[in-house]
Protein backbone atom coordinates (compact mmCIF):
# COMPACT_ATOMS: atom_id res chain seq x y z
CA UNK A 1 0.00 0.00 0.00
CA UNK A 2 1.40 3.75 -0.79
CA UNK A 3 2.00 5.83 1.93
CA UNK A 4 -0.45 8.66 2.94
CA UNK A 5 0.09 12.13 4.45
CA UNK A 6 -2.41 14.17 5.35
CA UNK A 7 -1.18 18.08 5.92
CA UNK A 8 -3.23 20.26 8.04
CA UNK A 9 -3.64 24.50 8.44
CA UNK A 10 -4.02 25.77 12.02
CA UNK A 11 -4.64 28.83 14.16
CA UNK A 12 -6.32 28.87 17.19
CA UNK A 13 -7.90 25.90 16.79
CA UNK A 14 -8.32 24.61 19.56
CA UNK A 15 -12.49 24.25 19.28
CA UNK A 16 -11.89 21.98 16.28
CA UNK A 17 -8.84 20.56 15.84
CA UNK A 18 -9.24 17.30 17.54
CA UNK A 19 -11.96 16.08 15.62
CA UNK A 20 -9.69 16.92 12.53
CA UNK A 21 -7.16 15.14 13.51
CA UNK A 22 -9.32 12.13 15.23
CA UNK A 23 -10.41 11.62 11.25
CA UNK A 24 -7.05 11.35 9.93
CA UNK A 25 -5.04 9.59 12.65
CA UNK A 26 -5.22 6.50 10.40
CA UNK A 27 -3.13 8.43 8.14
CA UNK A 28 0.87 7.16 8.06
CA UNK A 29 1.95 10.92 8.37
CA UNK A 30 -0.12 13.77 9.65
CA UNK A 31 1.72 17.31 8.92
CA UNK A 32 0.90 20.43 11.00
CA UNK A 33 1.55 23.86 10.07
CA UNK A 34 0.45 26.61 12.70
CA UNK A 35 0.28 29.93 12.11
CA UNK A 36 1.71 30.88 15.60
CA UNK A 37 -1.19 30.23 17.18
CA UNK A 38 -2.12 31.48 20.96
CA UNK A 39 -4.28 29.03 22.42
CA UNK A 40 -4.04 25.18 23.32
CA UNK A 41 -3.72 24.01 19.07
CA UNK A 42 -0.68 22.78 19.35
CA UNK A 43 -0.70 21.21 22.71
CA UNK A 44 -3.41 19.31 21.39
CA UNK A 45 -1.79 18.56 17.67
CA UNK A 46 1.19 17.22 19.86
CA UNK A 47 -1.24 14.16 20.80
CA UNK A 48 -1.35 13.34 17.56
CA UNK A 49 2.10 13.45 15.49
CA UNK A 50 5.74 15.07 16.01
CA UNK A 51 5.81 16.56 12.34
CA UNK A 52 4.67 20.31 13.22
CA UNK A 53 6.03 23.67 11.56
CA UNK A 54 5.25 27.01 13.47
CA UNK A 55 5.59 30.08 11.25
CA UNK A 56 4.06 33.14 10.56
CA UNK A 57 1.17 33.60 8.23
CA UNK A 58 2.25 34.46 4.56
CA UNK A 59 -1.09 33.89 2.79
CA UNK A 60 -3.33 30.40 1.90
CA UNK A 61 -0.97 29.53 -1.12
CA UNK A 62 2.04 30.14 0.54
CA UNK A 63 1.26 27.99 3.28
CA UNK A 64 -0.77 25.57 1.95
CA UNK A 65 2.66 24.79 -0.57
CA UNK A 66 5.17 24.98 2.59
CA UNK A 67 2.68 22.04 4.36
CA UNK A 68 2.87 19.99 0.78
CA UNK A 69 6.30 20.28 0.22
CA UNK A 70 7.13 19.01 3.90
CA UNK A 71 5.17 15.57 3.26
CA UNK A 72 7.19 11.72 2.46
CA UNK A 73 3.78 10.19 1.52
CA UNK A 74 3.56 8.68 -2.61
CA UNK A 75 0.38 10.49 -1.62
CA UNK A 76 -1.31 13.96 0.18
CA UNK A 77 -4.49 14.67 1.92
CA UNK A 78 -4.89 18.47 2.12
CA UNK A 79 -7.10 19.07 4.75
CA UNK A 80 -8.27 21.91 6.77
CA UNK A 81 -8.47 21.90 10.90
CA UNK A 82 -12.65 23.12 10.46
CA UNK A 83 -12.84 19.88 8.55
CA UNK A 84 -13.18 15.95 9.01
CA UNK A 85 -12.71 12.70 6.94
CA UNK A 86 -15.55 10.49 7.20
CA UNK A 87 -15.46 6.62 7.27
CA UNK A 88 -16.86 6.37 3.99
CA UNK A 89 -13.79 8.57 2.15
CA UNK A 90 -11.70 6.96 4.55
CA UNK A 91 -12.14 3.71 2.62
CA UNK A 92 -12.14 5.12 -0.81
CA UNK A 93 -9.11 6.94 0.03
CA UNK A 94 -7.34 3.08 1.43
CA UNK A 95 -8.40 1.88 -2.03
CA UNK A 96 -7.03 4.58 -4.00
CA UNK A 97 -3.77 3.72 -2.12
CA UNK A 98 -3.58 -0.34 -2.50
CA UNK A 99 -4.75 -0.31 -6.47
CA UNK A 100 -1.99 2.09 -7.33
CA UNK A 101 -2.40 1.34 -10.81
CA UNK A 102 -4.49 4.09 -11.83
CA UNK A 103 -3.73 6.58 -14.00
CA UNK A 104 -4.98 10.25 -11.90
CA UNK A 105 -2.76 12.49 -10.59
CA UNK A 106 -5.79 13.59 -7.96
CA UNK A 107 -8.81 13.96 -6.97
CA UNK A 108 -12.16 15.86 -6.32
CA UNK A 109 -13.87 15.17 -2.83
CA UNK A 110 -17.20 16.62 -2.41
CA UNK A 111 -17.84 18.76 1.02
CA UNK A 112 -20.23 18.57 3.11
CA UNK A 113 -20.45 22.05 5.12
CA UNK A 114 -22.23 23.12 7.54
CA UNK A 115 -23.54 26.65 8.38
CA UNK A 116 -24.65 27.52 12.21
CA UNK A 117 -24.65 23.79 12.58
CA UNK A 118 -26.85 22.61 9.60
CA UNK A 119 -25.62 20.85 6.48
CA UNK A 120 -26.34 23.46 3.99
CA UNK A 121 -27.35 21.48 0.79
CA UNK A 122 -28.70 24.13 -1.57
CA UNK A 123 -27.00 27.93 -2.59
CA UNK A 124 -24.63 25.83 -4.11
CA UNK A 125 -22.84 24.68 -1.45
CA UNK A 126 -23.06 21.20 -1.87
CA UNK A 127 -21.54 19.17 -3.23
CA UNK A 128 -18.39 22.15 -3.58
CA UNK A 129 -16.08 19.24 -5.07
CA UNK A 130 -12.83 19.91 -4.69
CA UNK A 131 -8.99 18.55 -5.40
CA UNK A 132 -7.74 17.39 -1.81
CA UNK A 133 -5.97 13.91 -2.86
CA UNK A 134 -3.05 14.17 -4.71
CA UNK A 135 -0.15 12.23 -6.07
CA UNK A 136 2.96 14.03 -4.26
CA UNK A 137 4.92 16.47 -6.81
CA UNK A 138 1.37 16.65 -8.82
CA UNK A 139 0.37 20.08 -7.17
CA UNK A 140 0.48 23.12 -5.93
CA UNK A 141 -1.81 26.07 -5.06
CA UNK A 142 -2.25 29.55 -6.87
CA UNK A 143 -0.33 32.57 -5.05
CA UNK A 144 -3.80 34.30 -4.91
CA UNK A 145 -5.00 36.52 -2.39
CA UNK A 146 -8.87 34.62 -1.75
CA UNK A 147 -9.92 31.17 -3.15
CA UNK A 148 -6.65 29.96 -3.82
CA UNK A 149 -7.10 27.07 -6.39
CA UNK A 150 -4.77 23.76 -6.13
CA UNK A 151 -3.31 23.22 -9.64
CA UNK A 152 -2.96 19.44 -10.53
CA UNK A 153 -0.39 18.02 -13.50
CA UNK A 154 -2.99 15.83 -15.13
CA UNK A 155 -5.60 13.94 -14.91
CA UNK A 156 -8.42 14.30 -11.80
CA UNK A 157 -10.92 11.48 -10.34
CA UNK A 158 -13.74 11.74 -7.97
CA UNK A 159 -14.50 10.27 -4.87
CA UNK A 160 -17.83 9.61 -3.64
CA UNK A 161 -17.12 9.69 0.60
CA UNK A 162 -17.81 13.30 2.16
CA UNK A 163 -15.77 15.71 4.25
CA UNK A 164 -17.03 17.02 6.59
CA UNK A 165 -16.39 20.92 7.03
CA UNK A 166 -17.62 23.20 10.20
CA UNK A 167 -17.54 26.43 8.33
CA UNK A 168 -19.20 28.59 10.46
CA UNK A 169 -20.83 28.24 13.78
CA UNK A 170 -22.24 32.13 14.48
CA UNK A 171 -23.27 34.60 12.64
CA UNK A 172 -20.62 36.84 14.11
CA UNK A 173 -18.06 34.46 13.47
CA UNK A 174 -19.30 34.49 9.80
CA UNK A 175 -19.15 38.67 10.00
CA UNK A 176 -15.83 38.48 11.04
CA UNK A 177 -14.59 36.03 8.41
CA UNK A 178 -16.58 38.10 5.57
CA UNK A 179 -15.01 41.68 6.89
CA UNK A 180 -11.72 39.39 6.35
CA UNK A 181 -12.41 37.95 3.34
CA UNK A 182 -13.39 41.42 1.32
CA UNK A 183 -10.56 42.69 2.24
CA UNK A 184 -8.53 40.05 0.63
CA UNK A 185 -10.69 39.77 -2.44
CA UNK A 186 -9.95 43.99 -2.81
CA UNK A 187 -6.19 43.24 -2.42
CA UNK A 188 -6.35 40.89 -5.74
CA UNK A 189 -8.61 43.28 -7.45
CA UNK A 190 -5.71 46.53 -7.28
CA UNK A 191 -3.23 44.04 -8.26
CA UNK A 192 -5.17 42.53 -11.10
CA UNK A 193 -6.87 46.02 -11.96
CA UNK A 194 -10.71 45.88 -13.42
CA UNK A 195 -10.78 48.05 -16.56
CA UNK A 196 -14.22 49.85 -14.85
CA UNK A 197 -15.12 53.43 -13.70
CA UNK A 198 -15.81 54.47 -10.21
CA UNK A 199 -19.55 54.71 -11.81
CA UNK A 200 -19.68 51.07 -13.18
CA UNK A 201 -17.97 49.85 -9.72
CA UNK A 202 -21.16 51.93 -7.96
CA UNK A 203 -23.29 50.21 -10.31
CA UNK A 204 -21.76 46.39 -9.52
CA UNK A 205 -22.30 47.08 -5.75
CA UNK A 206 -25.90 47.81 -6.86
CA UNK A 207 -26.88 45.14 -9.18
CA UNK A 208 -24.87 42.01 -8.39
CA UNK A 209 -25.77 41.65 -4.76
CA UNK A 210 -29.53 41.01 -6.15
CA UNK A 211 -28.25 38.50 -8.77
CA UNK A 212 -26.39 36.79 -5.86
CA UNK A 213 -28.85 36.84 -3.86
CA UNK A 214 -31.68 35.09 -6.22
CA UNK A 215 -29.20 32.32 -8.07
CA UNK A 216 -28.21 31.28 -4.33
CA UNK A 217 -32.01 31.53 -2.94
CA UNK A 218 -33.93 30.40 -5.90
CA UNK A 219 -31.73 28.96 -8.54
CA UNK A 220 -29.39 27.05 -6.49
CA UNK A 221 -31.91 25.74 -4.04
CA UNK A 222 -31.27 27.94 -1.01
CA UNK A 223 -34.47 28.14 -0.07
CA UNK A 224 -34.80 24.32 0.93
CA UNK A 225 -32.37 25.29 3.33
CA UNK A 226 -35.00 27.02 5.32
CA UNK A 227 -33.94 30.39 7.76
CA UNK A 228 -30.56 29.06 7.16
CA UNK A 229 -30.35 29.27 3.37
CA UNK A 230 -32.18 32.56 3.34
CA UNK A 231 -29.75 33.99 5.51
CA UNK A 232 -26.66 32.24 3.74
CA UNK A 233 -28.29 33.86 0.48
CA UNK A 234 -28.30 37.14 2.25
CA UNK A 235 -24.69 37.12 3.58
CA UNK A 236 -23.03 35.82 -0.39
CA UNK A 237 -25.29 38.97 -1.70
CA UNK A 238 -23.93 41.76 1.04
CA UNK A 239 -20.33 39.59 0.61
CA UNK A 240 -20.15 40.91 -2.96
CA UNK A 241 -21.74 44.24 -2.10
CA UNK A 242 -19.07 44.74 0.78
CA UNK A 243 -16.23 43.97 -2.39
CA UNK A 244 -17.45 46.18 -4.50
CA UNK A 245 -17.71 49.10 -1.87
CA UNK A 246 -14.47 48.19 -0.51
CA UNK A 247 -13.04 48.53 -4.12
CA UNK A 248 -14.60 51.91 -4.92
CA UNK A 249 -13.19 52.75 -1.48
CA UNK A 250 -9.39 51.57 -2.48
CA UNK A 251 -10.27 53.45 -5.93
CA UNK A 252 -11.02 56.89 -4.36
CA UNK A 253 -8.34 56.81 -2.30
CA UNK A 254 -6.35 55.78 -4.78
CA UNK A 255 -6.93 58.75 -7.20
CA UNK A 256 -7.21 61.01 -4.33
CA UNK A 257 -3.42 60.26 -4.34
CA UNK A 258 -2.43 60.92 -7.50
CA UNK A 259 -4.40 63.94 -7.73
CA UNK A 260 -1.97 65.08 -4.71
CA UNK A 261 1.00 63.90 -6.24
CA UNK A 262 0.19 65.42 -9.79
CA UNK A 263 0.00 69.51 -7.36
Amino acid sequence: MAILSVVVLTYNSEGLIRGCLESAKWADEIIIVDSMSQDKTVDICKEYTDKIWQRPWPGYAKQWNFAIDQAKGDWIFILASDEEITPQLQSEIEQVLTDGTDSFQGYNVPRKAYFLRQWIRGAGWYPGYSIRLIRNGSGHFDDKAVHEALQLSGKAGSLKGDILHFSYESIDQYISRLNRYTDLEVLDMLENPLSLSRTKVVARALFRPIKVFFKKYLKQGGVRDGMHGFLLSVFSSYYVFMTYAKYWEALKRLHGRKATDRV
